[in-house]
């Protein structure tokens, strides 16, 4: 399946639930953007309770089987902190 069709940031947010950093009821909430200067990079929001969180992923392929062509680089929450940072590993 593709990502596309399975749904990047879905796929975004269940990643960033299993790594622990959003809760178990995040969910997707509204549309994704995509970066205009780099059309890999797919910044989603999703909501918990009355949390909202900003998640931005690289997309380098388009392959739901495959872990590397969804790649989890930031989660910010509401208040613009940082609760997940691919720069900070």
């Amino acid at each position: 399946a593709s990502l596309s069709e399975t749904g990047i940031c879905k796929t975004a947010i269940e990643r960033a639930r299993d790594y622990g950093v959003l809760p178990p009821d995040a969910q997707k909430v509204g549309e994704k953007s995509v970066s205009e200067s780099d059309p890999n990079r797919v910044t989603c929001s999703a909501q918990a309770d009355n949390a909202t969180f900003t998640l931005v992923a690289d997309v380098p392929c388009d392959d739901a089987k495959d872990d590397k062509c969804l790649l989890l680089q930031k989660v910010t929450g509401a208040d613009g902190k940082a609760l997940y940072d691919t720069q900070d590993i």
